[in-house]
């Protein structure tokens, strides 16, 4: 097992009498190359052993895996990626926030803090990096994020726009530091967080406590599940399943099975009917009345099945970070009165299970990669400074309004699912198939789940 630094916490899971090799690199310390990790991983295969790469948080996401993928196929050997949760989503259900907002912040940007030599990137696209309505998460900023923080500001980026520094997630000594871009490292009154120790005590007032733990779980397959998922689904005294009616029963029936393959106590498993957003009333409003009547079918079982308080569990598809409204729920409950702390199970996202299933890195070395919508591409076209984009939530197959020269996609529906599909290639030519595959897929399940990335030639190359 090749490990790095920040993964050793778990080797006590290894295999005994597994060989561990510490490759990690740190800055400013005698550290590996990664053309030596990568030498390393393909001499330990072709001596026919099995091998493990130990990444931290998800290998495909700024974690060199291009380059050790390149090396292996070099040599003609097989690999498997196991996808993982990200730093992103682990830092975002730590402090209970999404990464996206309806209206407000429709797409993330995912960049790095430093390059191969541990420099901020020369190539940043600043006007983007500053736009007010995305949410940038920047990976490994530890030395570089004071002098990006002056450009932003340089480029037009307010001063005083929120900051979420977080250090060591999920970790003993992780800390979660609000702040503005301004002043990275000072910390505001209250502005240090913890992840929060939830307990189902009745509140001093008598009102009844509902722990509430929201729990990333995947795309359906059960291998994807954390062991904090698990954990936190056994410890629950009731699992909620939204049921959204008869043509998309698969949903329902893959939570089920996840339940059936983790419950191992007496959890009470219960369905219910999930409200749908009226399509004739204007999307803002309603986007808010389709809430509050999420809120409302919540408060009924939670009355119904939990009058005395205790633990509940919701499974959430993917991860909470990206493009649901979990939390906002959540928060509707509690200002409503009823008396809740919330605690957040991060999960892999079909992002990660999409790279994961095609064996390839989220990001070009050091370069950034764009999460957007189908809606924005199609409005917006491809966005400018960036050549890698992660499409979600697109129904209407938003590529085929794109020049697709030079351009390759890798498609996936139904993720980690036993009918699970892929695609990739050219857009020229993998485009027109993906429309097709993907109408006769809905068709025949009556419903679909899909993502793809997008990745053009930098100008150039």
């Amino acid at each position: 097992m090749l490990f790095d630094d920040l993964s050793s916490a778990v080797l006590g899971h290894a295999r005994t009498g597994a060989d561990l090799v510490a490759v990690g690199k740190r800055a400013g310390r005698p550290s590996p190359t990664q053309a030596h990790v990568s030498q390393l991983l393909v001499e330990y295969a072709q001596a026919g052993i099995r091998v493990v790469r130990l990444k931290s948080g998800d290998a495909g996401v700024f974690g060199r895996l291009e380059e050790e993928i390149v090396a292996l196929r070099a040599a003609g050997i097989p690999f498997e990626i196991i996808p993982g949760v990200s730093a992103a989503s682990a830092a975002a259900a730590a402090a209970q926030i999404p990464l996206t907002r309806r209206l407000s912040a429709r797409r993330v940007q995912f960049v790095t803090g430093h390059d191969v030599t541990g420099d901020l990137p020369e190539q940043r696209n600043m006007a983007a990096l500053a736009d007010p309505d995305a949410t940038t998460v920047v990976f490994m900023p530890k030395r570089t994020f004071p002098a990006l923080a002056e450009s932003l500001i340089a480029s037009g980026l307010s001063p005083d726009t929120p900051a979420l520094i977080a250090e060591n997630v999920g970790h003993p000594d992780q800390s979660l530091t609000r702040s503005t871009i301004a002043e990275p490292r000072r910390t505001p009154a209250g502005g240090v967080l913890r992840q929060a120790r939830a307990h189902p005590l009745r509140p001093a007032d008598g009102r009844r406590m509902i722990d509430l733990h929201l729990i990333g779980t995947g795309t359906g397959n059960p291998d994807h599940l954390t062991r904090a998922a698990i954990a936190a689904m056994n410890a629950a005294d009731l699992i909620l399943l939204p049921r959204k009616g008869d043509e998309k029963s698969d949903l329902i029936d893959v939570r089920r099975a996840l339940c059936a393959e983790v419950l191992t106590g007496q959890t009470q498993v219960i369905a219910f009917d999930l409200p749908d957003r009226d399509p004739d009333t204007p999307y803002r409003d309603a986007v808010d009345q389709w809430h509050d009547a999420i809120a409302d079918a919540w408060a009924a079982q939670i009355a119904a099945h939990l009058p005395n308080g205790g633990r509940l569990a919701l499974l959430v598809w993917g991860d909470l970070s990206l493009y649901d409204s979990t939390l906002r729920i959540a928060d509707r409950l509690r200002a409503g009165g009823m008396a809740m702390t919330v605690t957040v199970v991060p999960g892999i996202t079909s992002l990660q299970a999409l790279t994961a299933a095609h064996a390839i890195p989220l990001n070009d070395v050091a370069a950034p990669v764009l999460i957007t919508t189908g809606r924005r591409l199609r409005e917006a076209g491809w966005p400018d400074g960036v050549d890698t984009l992660a499409v979600m939530l697109d129904g209407k197959c938003a590529f085929d309004t794109l020049d697709p020269a030079g351009v390759t996609i890798w498609w996936g529906a139904y993720l980690g699912m036993a009918y699970e599909e892929l695609a990739s290639g050219p857009l020229a030519t993998v485009g027109p198939r993906i429309v097709a595959d993907r109408a006769a897929l809905r068709a025949r399940h009556g419903w679909i789940m899909d993502i793809y990335l997008l990745r053009r030639t930098p100008a150039g190359a």
